[in-house]
């Protein structure tokens, strides 16, 4: 419950970007002394600091997401077009198959 070590340990904490821990104890300092200038100018850049480190945070996982989706929608459409290749290839096979049965059927109509 000391007001001058809790805010050093804020600023520590500030020094070391852990800026919900600085603002704990910056909260800390103003519940102690609420007239204490300096505890709501390190309260203020701690919140400030904290929205930045938000905002970065968003940006990282929005583009760490979109390169995600690319490299999905990349995977689906080369397994579609394997699985297009192999479908026409089923596809040929299946129409050279009634073609040949077509002219087994004519052949054995003729011999007849």
């Amino acid at each position: 419950n000391n007001e001058k070590g809790l805010f050093r340990r804020g600023q520590a904490y500030f020094g070391q970007k852990d800026y919900d821990l600085a603002r704990n104890d910056f909260n800390a300092v103003l519940q102690l002394d609420p007239n204490n200038k300096a505890a709501k100018n390190q309260l203020v850049l701690s919140l400030n600091a904290i929205k930045a480190q938000l905002e970065k945070e968003k940006t990282t996982y929005r583009n760490m997401f979109e390169r995600f989706a690319k490299q999905d929608l990349k995977k689906e459409s080369k397994t579609k077009e394997s699985n297009g290749s192999v479908e026409s290839k089923k596809n040929a096979k299946n129409e050279i198959d009634d073609s040949l049965s077509e002219v087994d059927i004519i052949s054995t109509d003729a011999s007849n």
